[in-house]
């Protein structure tokens, strides 16, 4: 299962993603596992809950700004995934970027299973 989303990058906005359980995945925060200002891309392991999860990032000075997050478990509960500058959401641009989500049925083989 993944969560995917991307945008054309513009100055001072960048993502929040945030994890079901209130836990900043990705955001420029101190308090969030990856901070984007510090990184120019960025791909990692992080484990939430017990539950692995591959996650890359382009940070805000790429264009476009990117984030995929994918883990071999299903992704439960409600991922929040906002847009801000300066701290603030900015529901007008939220507007414009579309949220990808990618499942995979429990039923599934797994051999039928491929990588991006």
């Amino acid at each position: 299962m993944g969560l995917y989303s991307s945008f054309e990058g513009q100055p001072g906005y960048s993502y929040k993603i945030i994890s079901p359980d209130g836990i900043c995945v990705i955001g420029q925060e101190n308090s969030c596992m990856i901070q984007g200002m510090a990184l120019e891309n960025k791909s990692t392991t992080i484990t939430l809950g017990g539950q692995n999860y591959a996650v890359e990032y382009t940070s805000p000075a790429g264009k476009p700004q990117r984030f995929a997050i994918e883990s071999a478990q299903p992704m439960l509960g409600a991922w929040k995934v906002q847009i801000e500058s300066a701290g603030s959401v900015q529901e007008d641009m939220m507007s414009r970027v579309l949220l990808k989500i990618v499942y995979i049925p429990e039923n599934m083989p797994s051999n039928l299973v491929s990588s991006r």
